[in-house]
């Protein structure tokens, strides 16, 4: 639904932005709560190695938060091409940051 809602010459980014704070009810850890990316990019991981490595190069906590909204609220300038791409993979990113969390936690 995110990767769609940034589709064509027209990109919705309203609900790209609605989809990245609400989710789309598609992925639920209950019964009762849609995850979101928001979840993933806002989640405390401090204490898991993969997080820890992340911070300690450089990267402040909730960074994939604040990146990911500058992007969907078009803060930066860039061309409909550079922003489109950037938030397709930026979200890539941040799910394959947070599913670092959830091998570690299985383990």
């Amino acid at each position: 639904a995110f990767d769609e809602a940034l589709t064509g010459e027209n990109p919705d980014y309203a609900k790209a932005k609605a989809i990245y704070s609400k989710g789309t009810g598609a992925s639920c850890k209950s019964p009762v709560k849609a995850r979101t990316l928001q979840d993933f990019a806002q989640a405390d991981l401090a204490g898991e190695s993969y997080y820890d490595t992340f911070i300690a190069a450089g990267a402040p906590p909730k960074w994939w938060h604040s990146w990911m909204l500058m992007m969907l609220d078009d803060t930066t300038g860039m061309s409909r091409v550079k922003r489109v791409t950037s938030l397709k993979k930026g979200a890539l990113g941040l799910m394959t940051f947070y599913t670092s969390h959830e091998l570690e936690a299985a383990i």
